[in-house]
């Protein structure tokens, strides 16, 4: 059956189903729009309602090792029945790859490997209302997981050596013109188990080269006029620290940037124990806020591409595991900006582990065509793997919920923007010391862009830049030794909001001499022998004169502390001697500077 919600939207999408690429007409793009007004997320329901899905394998197998050897039709018309209730999905997970083995490229359409060939079984149900969420990885084959992997990564994206595929790749899926979600490259790059993607899995790959890989397919698809695509970005939950499990917990510095992403997402399963409190997995608010508090502050919904229990890395009992289906289904209801959950409803179990001994121990359903190892935690994610307790009956329960949409209904209407940008000083850093000139540098966002960013020192005015990067130098020599100084930065986006860094306070060390010049006598003239000569010198320094000496032939005459400063130097009486005057000044930092030589002769 199809869900009915009482939700106010703009466009409920009835797609209805296709036997061919070229009979879908259907397309959809975002407003673009200037000034007070905005565009949303690609697809974006509206807040306090989510769609939903499975990750469920669409290929058949008559091998009882895959835990099910009914034909896809079957099992998940069951799951359909079972585990939502008899409520149609509005998303489903289709896994699909760039390259084969043997070498061959897998389009969009095509052959059994590509996503067009499997989304005809999905669209047999839910009158052809249920969308792909298309986790396109850019690999070769499925062991990218394999230390030894040596295919398709990051570093070939960016080569340009692809171009071609992803732009005929971006092609197929404009003449599909139905919506659309991908999950380009690879999920979870903050992991260390992606050796495609991942620079902790494979210490060759870069950040940076995740970043630029993902932009340039973006910017390819756009290139090729695609509007039916919204664009997802997926990292892994991790626990509080200090627990990481191989899991870099900077996951924002994977993060493409706002223009290349419609959809944060987070993968989480029930992994952790319940007697670490950093890895308990009954708080999922510590492993799911992170990347919440993220997508809220980018203007970017929320999707749970994969949640699961039964995860090999958890401690927990089949009716700890139903508890904590309740726990996550009571956060994702708590959070209005989460709009797209999708159980991992698959069993990850091959041949290779699953042996006709092994089996032995397990339970046997539907006329022996389902088993499952009961009261085990090994990646086998099914629903029905309940081991006596209720993970059927506690989902369905859940996904029964008016909150949860069978087809996709989004607002095209343009959204106010009243968020002011984000922006931070980043050098130099507070409570530092900084000298002679330094740069001034501040990192800002807004999720609709920023059209100026304004550098102040001490709420005066140094700088306003309009483009990134956002940087000035600061001459600091004209500043008193040894003060304090406010750093900050505003930002300013098209709708005029606008956002306050948090102030930085940096200490002024002069390292700049003073100036000093001897102003009696004159260079080249005569003084009298026997008589006493007044030398004089004048000095400057920001931070003050500390002291000036005077020296005849480098010997040390007389020493002045207050302007202005003299010296009476009596004259030998030897006639026609040449003297070298000079004069040293020290400011109060103790930098010292000489003046240049006068030179006398007696007479």
């Amino acid at each position: 059956m199809v869900k009915r919600h009482h939700v106010v939207v703009r466009v409920t999408l009835m797609l209805g189903i296709t036997t061919g690429l070229a009979t879908a007409s259907l397309w959809f793009g975002e407003n673009r729009v200037a000034g007070s007004s905005v565009s949303r997320p690609l697809y974006e329901p509206a807040d306090g309602v989510s769609y939903f899905g499975f990750t469920f394998r669409s290929w058949d197998s008559t091998n009882p090792a895959y835990g099910d050897t009914r034909v896809f039709a079957d099992r998940f018309q069951d799951s359909i029945t079972i585990e939502l209730g008899g409520t149609q999905l509005s998303l489903y997970t289709l896994p699909t790859l760039w390259q084969k083995t043997n070498g061959t490229m897998v389009n969009f359409s095509g052959d059994g490997e590509s996503a067009f060939s499997k989304i005809s079984l999905y669209d047999a149900f839910n009158n052809g209302n249920s969308v792909p969420v298309i986790s396109w990885q850019a690999q070769t084959g499925w062991g990218m997981t394999d230390p030894g992997y040596t295919g398709i990564n990051t570093h070939t994206i960016n080569s340009g050596t692809l171009d071609s595929y992803i732009h005929q790749y971006a092609r197929e899926v404009r003449a599909y013109g139905k919506p659309l979600f991908i999950n380009p490259i690879c999920k979870e790059v903050n992991g260390s188990w992606n050796h495609n993607c991942s620079p902790n899995a494979d210490p060759s790959l870069t950040k940076a080269a995740f970043i630029n890989a993902q932009r340039r397919i973006v910017d390819i698809f756009r290139q090729e006029g695609v509007t039916n695509v919204a664009w997802v970005w997926t990292v892994n939950a991790f626990p509080a620290p200090p627990a990481q499990w191989g899991i870099d917990t900077d996951f924002v510095s994977y993060y493409p940037g706002d223009d290349y992403v419609d959809w944060v997402g987070i993968d989480h399963y029930d992994y952790g124990s319940l007697t670490n409190a950093s890895t308990d997995p009954m708080n999922v608010a510590q492993y799911l806020d992170p990347e919440y508090d993220f997508a809220v502050t980018h203007a970017k919904p929320l999707m749970i591409p994969e949640f699961g229990v039964r995860h090999a890395g958890s401690s927990l009992t089949a009716a700890q595991q139903q508890m904590w289906l309740g726990l996550m289904f009571d956060y994702f209801e708590s959070h209005p900006k989460i709009k797209a959950v999708l159980y991992f409803n698959y069993n990850m179990n091959t041949p290779a582990t699953e042996d006709a001994a092994h089996m032995a121990d397990h339970v046997w359903l539907y006329d022996n065509q389902v088993n499952y190892h009961p009261d085990v935690n090994n990646n086998d994610h099914r629903l029905l793997a309940e081991s006596g307790a209720r993970f059927r009956g506690t989902f369905a329960d859940r996904i029964g919920n008016d909150r949860y949409l069978s087809q996709l209904q989004f607002d095209t209407t343009p959204l106010p923007d009243s968020v002011a940008p984000n922006i931070t000083i980043t050098s130099p850093a507070a409570n530092t010391t900084v000298t002679n000139s330094v740069n001034i540098a501040a990192m800002g966002y807004d999720a609709y862009g920023m059209t100026k960013v304004e550098l102040y020192v001490d709420n005066s005015l140094l700088r306003t830049v309009t483009n990134s990067p956002y940087t000035s130098p600061w001459d600091t020599t004209g500043f008193v030794n040894n003060t304090m100084h406010t750093l900050s930065a505003k930002a300013y986006d098209a709708a005029n909001n606008i956002g306050t860094s948090v102030p930085v306070i940096v200490k002024v060390s002069d390292t700049v001499p003073p100036t000093v010049a001897i102003t009696s006598p004159a260079n080249n003239s005569q003084v009298l022998r026997t008589k006493a000569t007044v030398i004089t010198a004048s000095a400057s320094d920001v931070s003050g004169i500390a002291k000036v000496e005077f020296y005849v032939n480098s010997s040390l005459k007389c020493t002045g502390t207050a302007a202005p400063y003299r010296c009476s130097w009596s004259v030998p009486g030897q006639k026609g001697a040449t003297y070298a005057l000079t004069a040293r000044a020290y400011d109060a930092a103790n930098n010292k500077a000489t003046s240049s030589v006068v030179t006398v002769t007696s007479k």
